[in-house]
């Protein structure tokens, strides 16, 4: 099965799309700086394992918005 640089490029292409939506989404609600956390998110896209480990990083941390009441 040949498979052609053009297509492995888009298909890496619309990884980087999505996973950076993704993360600028999961970042709003996590951190003070979402847009920093989406632009490392995007360049960590263009190896997907890293992105998935980014993204799973971020959803595990805990909110820093939501108000402590102690």
């Amino acid at each position: 099965m040949n498979l052609s640089i053009s297509l492995i490029a888009q298909a890496i292409a619309a990884w980087m799309l999505v996973s950076t939506i993704l993360i600028w989404f999961v970042a709003r609600a996590k951190t003070n700086a979402p847009v920093m956390h989406a632009f490392s998110g995007f360049f960590l896209a263009i190896i997907p394992p890293l992105s998935l480990i980014y993204l799973l990083v971020l959803l595990l941390k805990k909110d820093e918005k939501e108000e402590s009441f102690s």
